[in-house]
Parts: C-alpha cells; sequence; structure tokens
C-alpha cells in the first residue's frame, strides 16, 4: 500500500465485513497506523437497550488495509495490551495513539481524569490516578466496584484501562456485589439506563438520583431490598421495572415518580434464585 488509508477508508472495510443494514459503529479510536472501531448492534445504538454481548472491537491496519478482531486473549488483557503487542509486531512507531480530547488545561480535575482515562492508554490512566490521589477526588476502591464489579482485574489500573460506562448504559450481570457505590454519579453525565441482572445487589443508593439522564432502572433476579422510591426530580426516567426482587407489588404506593414514567413491580426473589446464582458462580 503506497500510503496509510483515511478515517473514510477505514469505515468502508469495516462496513464491508459487518453488515450495515445490522450493525453500527459505537466509538471510533483513530490513530497513525490505525483505527479502532467499537460496535454493536443497530437496535441498541438507536434505542440505548440491550445491547449484543461480546462484541469485541475491531482494528483496521492503516498500513495494510486489513481488519483484526481485537477480543483480548486473557481475562486481565486491555485494549492498550493489544495494540501494543500488534505494534510491536509490525514494527509501527511507538506513539500516543489516544490523545485525550479537548484542552486538559481548561478542565477541572475531575474533567481531566476522565479525559485522561478514556484515552485507555496505559501512562494516561496513570496520570490520572496520580491525579485522583493527589486531589482526593473520589474512592478508588470504590470507583474500581463501579467499573469492575467483579474484581476480575489484578488493579485499578486495569480496572479503568478495562472500560467504565462510556455508553448510556451500566450493566451489572452475573455480579458478586451487594451495594452499588454512590461514585457511579461520576458518570451522571453520560448513563441513561441501568439494567441490573442476575445479581446479588441489595441496595441501590440514594445517590442514583443525581443522575439527571437516567431513562430507565431495570432490575430482575436479585435481591433487591432498598432503592430511592423518591425519584420525581428524575425528568426524563420513563421506566422502572422490578422483576423477582425483594420489592413487592405491595410498596408501589411509596414511589413517587415522573408523570409519565412507568413501574412495574411482580415476583418475588424465590431461594432458588440464589442456588442457580451459587451454581452459575461456582
Amino acid at each position: 500500500m503506497e500510503k496509510p488509508l483515511n478515517l473514510n477508508q477505514a469505515r468502508a472495510i469495516f462496513f464491508r465485513t459487518f453488515d450495515k443494514k445490522k450493525y453500527a459503529i459505537t466509538f471510533t479510536l483513530d490513530f497513525e497506523w490505525g483505527v479502532v472501531f467499537g460496535w454493536n448492534s443497530k437496535g441498541y445504538v438507536r434505542t440505548g437497550k440491550y445491547p449484543m454481548v461480546g462484541c469485541a472491537p475491531v482494528l483496521i491496519d492503516k498500513m495494510e488495509g486489513n481488519i483484526h478482531s481485537l477480543r483480548p486473549s486473557g481475562q486481565d488483557e486491555s485494549l492498550d495490551e493489544i495494540l501494543e503487542k500488534y505494534r510491536q509486531k509490525k514494527g509501527y512507531n511507538h506513539i500516543i495513539k489516544f490523545p485525550p480530547k479537548g484542552n486538559l488545561s481548561m478542565m477541572s480535575d475531575l474533567e481531566r481524569v476522565f479525559s485522561l482515562m478514556d484515552t485507555r492508554e496505559s501512562f494516561q490512566i496513570e496520570d490520572a490516578i496520580k491525579i485522583v490521589k493527589q486531589k482526593n477526588l473520589f474512592d478508588l476502591d470504590a470507583f474500581k466496584k463501579v467499573i469492575d464489579p467483579d474484581n476480575r482485574y489484578q488493579n485499578i489500573l486495569k480496572a479503568i484501562i478495562h472500560g467504565f460506562p462510556i455508553s448510556n448504559q451500566y450493566i451489572l450481570y452475573n455480579s458478586d456485589i451487594e451495594l452499588l457505590p454512590k461514585e457511579i454519579t461520576l458518570f451522571k453525565e453520560t448513563i441513561e439506563h441501568i439494567y441490573i441482572s442476575i445479581s446479588r445487589i441489595k441496595k441501590l443508593p440514594d445517590e442514583i438520583k443525581d443522575l439527571y439522564k437516567l431513562k430507565s432502572i431495570v432490575v430482575e433476579a436479585s435481591p433487591l431490598e432498598y432503592m430511592p422510591t423518591r425519584l420525581s426530580e428524575l425528568n426524563f426516567l420513563e421506566e422502572v421495572r422490578l422483576e423477582n426482587t425483594c420489592i413487592s407489588s405491595d410498596q408501589l404506593q411509596e414511589f413517587n415518580l415522573p408523570r409519565n414514567c412507568t413501574i412495574k413491580i411482580e415476583g418475588n426473589y424465590p431461594e432458588g434464585l440464589k442456588d442457580a446464582f451459587d451454581e452459575i458462580n461456582s
């Protein structure tokens, strides 16, 4: 290839592999020798609900014009590590692949932290962690429970690299944590949907009322005992659905919701669900 592909050419290669009628690009990371595309179903991109699972990002090599899945070879291998292995294999120049968005000097401390973390690049994330510790911005351990609820990864750095709720939906599935940390409000500019299923979650913190963009709260097959009921200030909230939890339909009258919000509470959390959860995680 005489010269590197541009972004439009890389996008054309992506859609030669992924049917444009079924799939859509969810994020783009464009750098000197490649483009990374995240992807999911068009239905998810349109509604923000029910994403496809297992959609590993893909890399379009700008120098060679081919496409590669970026599925990790191990559960604690980050996107940055996968790309670094590929770069070394190809002998491409070491560069800042994902520069921070915006002017860091014009940002607040928290905005700077998230801009650096959002690059998904190791040394920039390390800089973000230093700011958090120096300024005591939030509890890093609690933050990790939000972005890495199953504690699968070895340290906070790897957990952050693997990603936090950058889409508009926060999903907690098959998770061991019992309390959703209040640090979820760090994503109040992002989260529109909370979906929790087959988990040990017992409590949603009062701080979810600060997620002002929230449109839906769905909890199913989980021993949820408490969640804030006065949610009328969440003007965009359209749906609350609790199925097979420890909150009963007798508590419906306790909920104060926006005028156009629907609520559904049915079923209860039987011991059999706990046994099934234990079996899944054994």
